[in-house]
């Protein structure tokens, strides 16, 4: 693994980091509708406890892998390696930034098309080769994933999903 792989992944691991310690701050805000053990948040929080959890063994992990590669501070001033963003860095960028936009359109579009529109762009941003087929594909499993889920929550779980304002 190169210098700037490693510090590509401390860098992509402080930013999961932020989104966990995000998620379990945001879940604190979540209206109790009913008076019950288990809040809105209770999910939230737990996702977000492994996010942090694990993305600061992540970051301990590459910290500890640069540091033992011997990298002193004369060789970094003449160090003349260059970051470049390969295709996959790039596809992780986006991804993050997707699911930031994801999270951002829940509260207007709601949880159900605001998740089917996140997981089409995903699903199409991974495919090697994209065709109409699988853009059709992906469409399908999309809003039977989100269609799902809502179910789910809502049915089994008696969890409410936001529904947004717009719609």
């Amino acid at each position: 693994m190169s210098k700037n792989e490693t510090k590509a992944n401390i860098i992509t691991g402080l930013v999961l980091l932020i989104i966990g310690i995000g998620m379990i701050v945001g879940a604190r805000d979540f209206e109790r509708i009913v008076a019950m053990d288990v809040g809105p948040g209770f999910f939230p929080t737990i996702i977000g406890s492994l996010m942090a959890a694990l993305s600061a063994i992540f970051i301990i992990i590459n910290t500890k892998k640069m540091l033992s590669a011997g990298y002193s501070n004369a060789e970094k001033a003449h160090s003349t390696e260059k970051f470049t963003l390969t295709a996959d860095t790039k596809r992780v960028l986006v991804t993050i930034a997707l699911l930031a936009g994801y999270i951002a359109l829940i509260p207007f579009l709601g949880f159900m098309i605001s998740s089917g529109i996140y997981l089409i762009i995903s699903m199409c941003l991974l495919a090697e080769k994209l065709t109409w087929q699988k853009v059709i594909l992906y469409a399908i499993m999309s809003i039977v994933t989100a269609a799902s889920l809502n179910l789910l929550f809502t049915r089994v779980f008696w969890i409410m999903l936001p529904r947004g304002t717009l719609f």
